[in-house]
């Protein structure tokens, strides 16, 4: 087996590449959608509909990438267990799985209701509403971190630097997330 995920080792980066592409690129239309949708301060369900199908795409990505990572680890489990890129672009996607299962089971089937521009002031839609912001920054961070530690390949640092850098970049990105979320409460409320 290992022979095999070796011998054909080029086919499944390209594919793993490939997915880490369709996926960053959807989650990027999703997160500017989102604004966009945002302008008129509430989301229709037709709005929330293009944004369900995105994460479709986004959810057979993140399948994608597990699946290639595992056939890379597997063709070559002595090279991949020693790369602290590989093992920090896996803890990543682990995140991005999580956040989309927030995003995916709690969030999304809210989304009309939580920016529908009605009862906006109560306790839980004020919550959601933080989440929604917030799972945002966690999946623009995560998808653009996975994407860089694939790119760059002269890229030394421990994976104890790396998850931290991205820790570090998630908490900008989360607190950008809240003040975003402020602006647009003030933007309601006038």
């Amino acid at each position: 087996m290992q022979e095999f995920l070796l011998q054909y080792n080029l086919y499944i980066i390209i594919a793993h590449v490939l997915f880490v592409a369709i996926g960053l690129g959807g989650a990027t239309i999703t997160d500017v959608l989102f604004f966009k949708f945002l302008r008129d301060l509430k989301i229709s369900e037709f709005e929330s509909k293009v944004m369900n199908s995105l994460s479709q795409v986004i959810w057979i990505s993140i399948g994608g990438i597990v699946l290639t990572g595992l056939l890379l680890l597997l063709g070559n489990p002595e090279y991949y267990l020693a790369s602290s890129k590989f093992l920090a672009k896996m803890s990543i996607v682990g995140v991005l799985i999580v956040n989309g299962v927030v995003l995916n089971v709690f969030i999304a089937p809210k989304m009309t209701k939580i920016f529908s521009g009605k009862g906006q002031g109560s306790a839980e839609i004020k919550s959601f509403r933080k989440w929604a912001f917030a799972c945002g920054a966690v999946s623009m961070v995560s998808w653009y971190s996975a994407f860089l530690l694939g790119s760059l390949q002269g890229l030394n640092l421990t994976y104890d630097i790396l998850i931290l850098s991205y820790g570090l970049l998630l908490c900008v990105a989360l607190v950008g997330s809240q003040l975003a979320e402020k602006v647009f409460v003030r933007q309601l409320n006038r």
